[in-house]
């Protein structure tokens, strides 16, 4: 039986594992000029007002926008990843009816799904989203408040000294008791937000605005023009406040190895001991460090050092554990509320050689994760070198056991056990990935999936793949037809729908924040291409028939 598969899905498919090929090459820190990436908005004007999620990576320059009305103050922001965000220049009305700016700035400590959260104690307010990279830092702000703004006129920000790489963002907020009016940006600002609903407008006529522009000069102003058909009661407002970007790289994103576990000082020092001699590995057990990341990146590797060859059938295995960044927040590691659980190993090897035993690593870590770093042997004699140092060493019952949530602490060991880590020390909180409890929505689950997997664009289209490949295997299975004798002689579901329902899936997955929406985009209007082609291809095929 041959299932014959159309070239539209053969298309989509080839697509899809380009993208994600494409995705696992896709660098995590830019070092290139400032380039806008995205932006969400929310005019909701509820307290706490979430707006997001953007799919951002370390690094990135995170600029969060909020407008109110009023004298109260700004408020504050926070995010799922932990970020803290400042608020850097703020633009304040003394009207009870008055327009207020302010921007908050961060720069993500890690990759992935982020929704800020905007909190004030009171409502009507709204705010915007935008990500940008290739942010060093945030320099110059300024400001200007116009509580007499009139019915036409312009508000104008200045800046001197202002570095030749740099970007202005800027926030305005323009509230009229009109009907109607306008804001024209007059320094060839790029709107990169809007909004003009209720929040912006409880007055009458109102705009919401975020702008950025590249630095035209050393020194400059930035002005916007606005107007309105009425200054009625309470009259016409304006606020507007600006940031500087400087371009670069953030300096607290320095990427550095470090080493964790029993290193020796300075790392790597090695004695010409040896503390595991006497051990009696003849019970199986794993002896193992726990560690506690300082570093957001990846485990490199994992080492011991063998003191000497064997040829009498000795054994040796290495093990690396990880434990979930938010329990350990309020519980202990490797107990039975925070396990370990053994996430990569080097089974045992027979008769080591003298040297390092190694294994290479790609497992992500965060900043204040515990990890454990496990070693095992065969029967007594195994001897593992030391190290300079003493570092608290624990027991555990089996030979590398999947799950470690019991073990005895053996007091402070040499015995040499290590690894290394790549990353940045940038302080975040627990990851994205941490779903709290309550997730009943299609798009929450989707949003656990695609944490689960790793939060970037790879996991994304990763968890597509895995959800599709359920989904079409059910209904293969459940469609299913046979001949006489049991065997498939095919399925009664039309392969064209399989089609229909993965671009269904992809746009879910684009919506939910887990897959950027040009991929979708770009894979349906292919697919609808190749559609249409096909459809006139017969066409042309049926009237040749009949001529």
């Amino acid at each position: 039986m041959r299932l014959r598969v159309p070239p539209s899905l053969a298309v989509l498919l080839l697509l899809i594992v380009l993208g994600f090929t494409a995705a696992l090459t896709t660098p995590s820190v830019h070092a290139a000029g400032i380039v806008f990436k995205a932006k969400a908005d929310n005019p909701n004007g509820f307290s706490p007002l979430s707006i997001g999620p953007l799919t951002i990576a370390v690094g990135d320059a995170l600029v969060v926008n909020i407008f109110w009305y009023g004298t109260g103050p700004a408020g504050s922001v926070t995010d799922n990843q932990g970020n803290k965000f400042t608020l850097t220049v703020q633009s304040n009305s003394g009207q009870s009816s008055g327009a207020n700016t302010g921007i908050f700035t961060a720069i993500a400590g890690a990759s992935g799904s982020d929704t800020v959260t905007v909190t004030r104690a009171t409502n009507n307010y709204g705010g915007a989203f935008l990500d940008y990279s290739g942010v060093a830092s945030f320099g110059q702000t300024a400001s200007q408040e116009l509580d007499s703004a009139g019915s036409s006129g312009s508000s104008i920000v200045s800046f001197t000294n202002v570095g030749a790489t740099s970007w202005i963002v800027e926030n305005f907020f323009y509230e009229t008791g009109g009907a109607s009016g306008s804001v024209t940006p007059s320094n060839s600002q790029i709107l990169r937000d809007s909004m003009s609903t209720v929040q912006c407008s409880t007055n009458g006529f109102g705009n919401c605005n975020s702008y950025d522009v590249p630095a035209p000069a050393s020194g400059f102003s930035l002005s916007l023009s606005y107007s309105s058909n009425s200054c009625a009661a309470p009259g016409c407002f304006a606020s507007h406040s600006a940031v500087e970007l400087l371009a670069g790289v953030p300096s607290n994103i320095q990427i550095v190895d470090k080493c964790f576990g029993n290193c020796g000082a300075p790392a790597v020092t090695l004695a010409n001991t040896n503390s595991t001699h006497t051990t009696n590995f003849n019970q199986s057990i794993t002896l193992f460090y726990i560690v506690q990341s300082t570093l957001n990146g990846f485990v490199e590797n994992v080492t011991t050092q063998i003191a000497r060859s064997y040829t009498n059938g000795q054994t040796v295995a290495i093990g690396l554990y990880t434990v979930d960044p938010v329990c350990t927040a309020s519980n202990n590691p490797f107990t039975p509320q925070c396990p370990g659980f053994l996430v990569q190993q080097r089974g045992l090897t027979t008769n080591p050689n003298k040297g390092a035993f190694s294994m290479v690593s790609n497992t992500v870590i965060q900043n204040g994760q515990w990890f454990g770093l496990a070693v095992t042997g065969g029967f007594q004699g195994l001897d593992l070198n030391d190290t300079n140092t003493n570092v608290v060493l624990n027991q555990a019952s089996g030979q590398i056991p999947t799950v470690i949530s019991q073990y005895a602490g053996l007091g402070s060991s040499k015995l040499a056990l290590y690894a290394f880590i790549k990353g940045n020390s940038i302080i975040i909180g627990p990851p994205g990935g941490q779903i709290g409890p309550g997730c009943q929505s299609v798009s929450c689950g989707i949003i656990a999936l695609w944490n689960a997997l790793g939060g970037d664009v790879a996991a994304g289209l990763g968890g597509f793949l895995i959800v599709l490949g359920l989904i079409v295997g059910f209904l293969l299975y459940v469609s299913r037809q046979h001949n006489p004798d049991g065997t498939i002689k095919g399925f009664a579901v039309p392969v064209e729908l399989l089609g229909i329902i993965a671009v269904v899936v992809l746009i879910m997955f684009s919506v939910a924040g887990a897959i950027p929406a040009w991929i979708p985009g770009v894979i349906i209007f292919l697919v609808a291409g190749f559609f249409v082609a096909g459809m006139w291809g017969r066409r042309q095929h049926s009237n040749t028939v009949q001529g």
